[in-house]
């Protein structure tokens, strides 16, 4: 190469001189372009990626776990969502458990007056004929006493729902008065010197105040149980 360019001539050799320091200028120029475009982050590395900005960069870094507030709003109300349907259940369980004591309370209720009213009615119905009795119709009554004994038991032993409250005090005094009309019946009959009229009026008083709360018991619990009806006092004129 060299031989070569010494046998051209000096004009020639000036020509090639020149134009291998353009060629070189141009090569300069061009790595220095390059080299500037890639620090500013304006080339593509050939076989890669573009480089991206670097908040970009930054986003790409964060986990991808990371959720929008939307997304994130969903996966709170998945998660949540047992427990409040637990609840739901729980609640509706509680409803469900509140009818069938009411329901059993009222069923107890009617019970306990229907055969109360009729312990008291077989003793009523003897001492119309207080002047007929026999020894056995006095233990007739004192065996529906000792009944009616037992129903005020059972009526203390009620444990009535929230909503049930004032109708059990009714039911309550109704019963009890049962109870003791029944008890002053049994002291008339078996024990003939107490039988005055005060104690008579004391007795028709007690059997009407007894029907009256048996018939206000019903209208509360919109029941027809048992009550006393239309019953002839006992008090003499």
């Amino acid at each position: 190469m060299i031989q070569w360019l010494r046998n051209l001539s000096l004009p020639a050799r000036v020509l090639v001189y020149a134009a291998v320091a353009t060629l070189a200028f141009v090569l300069a120029a061009s790595v220095g372009a390059m080299g500037a475009l890639m620090l500013r982050g304006d080339l593509s590395l050939p076989g890669g990626e573009e480089p991206r900005p670097a908040h970009k960069q930054a986003d790409a870094s964060r986990p991808q776990q990371e959720q929008t507030p939307t997304q994130q709003s969903d996966a709170d109300e998945r998660e949540t969502t047992p427990q409040a349907n637990e609840k739901e259940t729980t609640a509706q369980e509680g409803e469900v458990a509140s009818r069938q004591g009411e329901a059993e309370y009222v069923a107890r209720v009617g019970d306990i007056q229907t055969r109360a009213v009729e312990a008291f009615l077989d003793s009523h119905d003897k001492l119309l004929r207080y002047d007929s009795l026999t020894s056995d119709d006095v233990a007739e009554m004192q065996a529906d006493k000792s009944s009616l004994q037992g129903f005020t038991d059972q009526v203390d032993d009620l444990d009535p729902p929230q909503r049930y409250g004032g109708q059990y005090k009714v039911f309550r005094s109704a019963i009890n008065e049962l109870h003791e009309g029944a008890q002053l019946a049994y002291d008339l009959v078996a024990h003939p010197t107490t039988a005055t009229k005060s104690k008579f009026d004391e007795y028709d008083r007690r059997v009407n105040e007894a029907a009256d709360r048996l018939n206000q018991s019903n209208e509360i619990l919109s029941r027809d149980y048992k009550t006393m009806g239309d019953q002839q006092e006992i008090s003499p004129l």
